[in-house]
């Protein structure tokens, strides 16, 4: 199955991707930071750069995938603009 999974580059989001690898499926990434993603890559994930706010973005990346883990957050603690909420 091709399983994509966004937050995966954060804790839980990565050990959920990992242990969808480990059960034999394919998995990708939907990432805002292709670098913060190479150790995704490496360890053989599909990565996906796009960010949750655009539409197409996340179009193109459920493309082909049969499941859909959002598993991605921002927290007020991470000091982001308030227009980002």
């Amino acid at each position: 199955m091709r399983i994509l999974v966004t937050g995966a580059t954060g804790f839980t989001g990565g050990h959920l991707a990992r242990e969808l690898m480990k059960r034999g499926h394919t998995v990708r990434a939907l990432v805002r930071d292709p670098l913060a993603a190479e150790p995704l890559k490496a360890e053989g994930m599909e990565v996906a750069v796009g960010n949750l706010i655009h539409a197409e973005e996340v179009r193109r990346a459920v493309q082909g995938c049969d499941v859909v883990y959002h598993i991605a957050a921002l927290f007020r603690e991470a000091r982001h603009a308030e227009g980002t909420f």
